[in-house]
C-alpha cells in the first residue's frame, strides 16, 4: 500500500515513515500542502497521513 505522509517537522515525519516501511508500507513524504499535491499527482497514494495544522494548509 502507497502512503504519503505530509508533515513539516521533518524528525517526525521520517519516524512516521520508518515505522511505516518497517510495516511494508511504500512511503512518500511532503513537507508542505503545495508538495503534497505534487506528490499526489506522481505517487498516487492509497492512504494520506496529514498533519491537520500544517502553516500553509
Amino acid at each position: 500500500m502507497r502512503v504519503l505522509v505530509v508533515e513539516d517537522e521533518r524528525l517526525l515525519a521520517e519516524n512516521i515513515s520508518k515505522m511505516l516501511k518497517s510495516e511494508g508500507f511504500e512511503v512518500e513524504i511532503a513537507y508542505s500542502i503545495s508538495d503534497m499535491y505534487k506528490k499526489i499527482e506522481v505517487f498516487e497514494p492509497e492512504l494520506i497521513v496529514l498533519d491537520l495544522m500544517l502553516p500553509d494548509g
